[in-house]
């Protein structure tokens, strides 16, 4: 129904809005008259009462985020603001993250590069770096070319996802590379020095980036 935009089942699905992945149906759909109760979500931090009870107390804290992420799609700005913000929340789980970079980087919008940028310096889950790094591939702007060239620079964890997989640190940089390859064209693999001489050279005047 979400990737129908079926408005007709919004009122159905504002009777189980107790379930994050109800209220991410409805920011799908778009329909305005699912905004107030969505609202009302954040505003309880994330609680749900009905005939004065608590439903699902253990889901507040998903349901919260899963709240305020919709609520981006009413934003004027898409969500950008919102999600940028979002980021910086240090109580975000892994998923979570990644799910915000995933949105940012599917409308590219460059005023989500400083905080993109920003997770790939500062975060200490290389998992969440990657998909950062990935996100920024998406932004053909001069910026996210100048902030990938920096990360270079960045001291990577590595981190181990489970079952003998590990993100290195290696892997990182060469991640970088990529996402720089896919927004200019060239191929200087993990050397900062050589994309570094070529912006300065070159890049800056690219008329192939905003």
């Amino acid at each position: 129904m979400a990737k129908l935009k079926a408005k007709e089942a919004v009122p159905l699905l504002l009777k189980r809005v107790e379930y994050p992945e109800i209220i991410e149906s409805l920011a799908a759909i778009g329909d305005p008259a699912a905004l107030p109760a969505i609202r009302e979500i954040v505003a309880a931090k994330g609680q749900v009462v009905r005939d004065g009870e608590a439903v699902f107390p253990e889901l507040n804290g998903e349901r919260l985020i899963a709240a305020k992420m919709a609520e981006g799609a009413w934003d004027a700005d898409g969500g950008v603001a919102r999600f940028c913000e979002m980021l910086g929340d240090e109580t975000l789980d892994r998923q979570q993250r990644r799910d915000l970079i995933f949105r940012l980087a599917a409308h590219p919008d460059p005023r989500a590069i400083p905080s993109l940028v920003r997770v790939v310096k500062k975060d200490e889950d290389s998992f969440v770096v990657e998909m950062a790094i990935r996100g920024l591939a998406e932004f053909r702007y001069k910026a996210a070319v100048e902030g990938l060239i920096e990360c270079f620079d960045v001291e990577f964890k590595e981190t181990g996802l489970g079952k003998g997989l590990v993100i290195t640190a290696t892997e990182c940089r060469n991640s970088v590379a990529r996402s720089l390859q896919r927004i200019t064209g060239e191929s200087f693999g993990a050397d900062k020095q050589q994309w570094l001489t070529w912006w300065n050279e070159k890049g800056k005047r690219s008329d192939k980036l905003k």
